[in-house]
């Protein structure tokens, strides 16, 4: 049975953004490089995160927008793996079309980076402007 969560930070930023909302199936069986799963770190916080590398049982994964890598998990530990994205008021989509394409570019963890900085610069700017008008 598919699970709904809500995103909450910015580390898969520009793909998740924090309100979007997101199926997990928690009945995964084949986990390979691009998926994006969820996983516990530490005792309560779950975080949603993109597959880089699967060797000998464990799964390196790292946030698209993040410059450091998350501490090897096993696949045990996946508490599920994408299957549907529902951005704002959109219809839901197969998470297909966020799984592969976007991890392929050597650059787009530095792309991201730019994104999310400009993207936070510019929310900062509307509510200072809003601020001044009041």
């Amino acid at each position: 049975m598919l699970t709904e969560h809500v995103v909450s930070g910015y580390s898969m930023f520009p793909t998740l953004k924090p309100g979007d909302r997101v199926l997990l199936n928690p009945q995964h069986k084949n986990i390979k490089k691009g998926d994006i799963v969820a996983f516990f770190v530490g005792h309560q916080k779950a975080v949603l995160h993109r597959v880089h590398i699967v060797q000998d049982e464990k799964l390196f994964c790292k946030g698209d927008a993040n410059t450091f890598w998350d501490v090897p998990v096993s696949a045990e530990q996946i508490l599920g793996v994408l299957e549907m994205v529902r951005k704002s008021d959109d219809n839901w989509r197969q998470a297909s079309s966020y799984q592969k394409k976007l991890y392929l570019t050597r650059y787009y963890g530095f792309y991201a980076r730019m994104v999310r900085r400009a993207y936070l610069l510019l929310a900062n700017f509307k509510v200072r402007i809003n601020q001044s008008f009041k």
